[in-house]
């Protein structure tokens, strides 16, 4: 049973709100001021808040910024419900987090409505949050546990029975070693850019500044970072840059260098090597586009369609390392510089994923 807290001076207004939403199924808790609903808040962490704006000891614009402040409580939904509100309080409500404002005299069919729609955009939060830690819990400890493994073994052997190893032995393994410390850096690399992006793809702010940057020369920095991705690699002959454009776009270069990366990256994951990555970028209709494509193990169209952070295909045949944090870290950069991602795929064939961008001239 989802919880409600309804902060309101009024008595005769608390109560008809608290027994419309009892009526309903939900959960109420109730204070008659800003200082006794805030310590319900942080002692009961309600689904959503309803809340007077003017209110003795504490108005409603302090007690959405105290529950903004804590990292617990900051994403429960606050809707404001009033008399009158000034076109600041607003304002200042709306820059706070407030989600809506329900004005005095309201319908108790509205006011169901506003509570209806924030909470299933709770729910659905939750869930999003709910898929991403249980993922982390499933693949993120193998993708660790795995090269650890390596470098530990290794190293006992090493320590343990190094007199009887022979030099070509102890070198290889060494090299396993090595190469185990290389992945589980790539891991936590990869893990660290992930959350990065989720944060910042979260505070509006950070997203603001993302979203109006731009970046001049775009073809070039894709060239420079595919190029410089491949170099050390057994596949730096394969990549092919069939097309550049330099329309300058709304993107930062670091944001470009992940996407560039993160492509190219599970393109050279998922074909074998002598077969080409053909990279293209142009503009089409005042809009940038990016065309990473291989012929690799191919995706079928639910798999394409359930695309998802964490999610690895075929991961029984490919036996490929990574555990799908590029590719979600790519879909958040998207999100925060307003792109778009399309796939397509034929198993067995090829793989191309095409992302696109606003242009600096629109």
């Amino acid at each position: 049973m989802e919880k409600i807290l309804v902060i309101e001076d009024e008595e005769h207004v608390r109560t008809s709100i608290c027994d419309l939403l009892s009526g309903v199924g939900y959960s109420v808790l109730e204070a008659p001021n800003g200082r006794a609903g805030l310590e319900l808040v942080n002692s009961s962490y309600p689904d959503l808040i309803i809340s007077d704006i003017m209110m003795p000891e504490m108005d409603g614009i302090a007690v959405l910024e105290e529950v903004q402040k804590n990292p617990l409580t900051s994403t429960i939904p606050f809707i404001f419900l009033t008399a009158k509100v000034s076109l600041s309080d607003m304002r200042v409500g709306m820059n706070l987090g407030a989600d809506d404002y329900i004005t005095k005299p309201f319908r108790l069919s509205d006011l169901l409505k506003a509570i209806n729609t924030r909470l299933e955009k709770k729910r659905k939060l939750d869930e999003k949050i709910k898929n991403i830690t249980d993922n982390i819990t499933k693949y993120i400890p193998h993708e660790l546990r795995t090269p650890l493994v390596s470098i530990a073994g290794f190293s006992d052997i090493i320590l343990n029975d190094f007199e009887l190893l022979k030099p070509e032995e102890i070198i290889t393994m060494v090299g396993r070693i090595k190469n185990g410390s290389l992945r589980l850096h790539a891991t936590i690399e990869k893990f660290l850019t992930f959350l990065e992006t989720e944060l910042i793809a979260k505070n509006p702010e950070f997203r603001l500044q993302c979203y109006n940057t731009v970046l001049k020369n775009p073809g070039d920095a894709i060239k420079t970072s595919a190029l410089a991705f491949v170099a050390e690699s057994e596949r730096k002959d394969d990549l092919k840059i069939l097309k550049i454009c330099n329309t300058p776009v709304h993107m930062t270069s670091f944001f470009m260098d992940l996407i560039v990366n993160g492509l190219v990256e599970n393109a050279m994951k998922f074909s074998e090597p002598g077969s080409s990555i053909n990279i293209s970028s142009f503009c089409e209709d005042k809009t940038f586009r990016l065309e990473v494509e291989d012929s690799g193990i191919g995706m079928t169209r639910s798999q394409i369609i359930s695309l998802a952070p964490f999610t690895q295909f075929n991961r029984d045949f490919a036996q490929q390392n990574g555990n799908g944090l590029g590719l979600a870290s790519i879909k958040n950069i998207l999100d925060i510089c307003g792109g778009s991602m399309d796939i397509e795929s034929r198993p067995g064939e090829f793989t191309k994923v095409s992302v696109a961008f606003r242009t600096a001239e629109q």
